[in-house]
């Protein structure tokens, strides 16, 4: 059951623990990724940054990831989500508790889920699609209460 989030960026401020799994269709290969998250303040927005550890087919290392939130309604109810670099990826809201988003890629098409399953719960479901991509990215949040510190051990650990 989803829950209803008024303000977004109070939602998803602060340190998060992922697990993340990945089905390769066109590789025909499972994979998954283990790691910590957090959404910092910058500016009147948030820089989303994770860093975990890639397990797909025999192969391993770190993971890593960069995402820009800017807030434009003065509720904060809402956010454009943009890649590193500035461009725009999706906007987000999750007001009822579920957002739909869509990317596209040059001819690859990028779906993507969002559910607030509680006050320290996120889901995030991606389904990638076209000549270049066949696949999708399940990744369960949850909220992380340890200093950071406590986070990079973690990750460390799962290795």
């Amino acid at each position: 059951m989803t829950q209803a989030i008024g303000n977004l960026k109070a939602y998803l401020s602060g340190p998060w623990a992922f697990l993340r799994h990945l089905d390769d269709r066109r590789l025909m290969q499972p994979g998954s990724i283990v790691g910590w998250a957090a959404f910092d303040p910058d500016g009147a927005g948030l820089v989303y940054r994770e860093q975990g550890r890639l397990w797909f087919g025999g192969a391993q290392g770190e993971a890593t990831r960069c995402y820009l939130y800017r807030f434009t309604e003065p509720e904060q109810a809402a956010a454009e989500v943009a890649f590193e670099d500035g461009r725009l990826f999706h906007r987000l809201c999750l007001s009822d508790g579920r957002c739909s988003v869509e990317h596209r890629c040059n001819d690859d098409r990028y779906r993507g889920t969002f559910e607030a399953l509680g006050a320290n719960t996120l889901r995030v479901c991606w389904q990638a699609e076209g000549p270049c991509k066949d696949y999708r990215l399940t990744t369960d949040y949850l909220r992380y209460a340890a200093p950071a510190q406590h986070r990079e051990r973690a990750v460390a650990h799962a290795a």
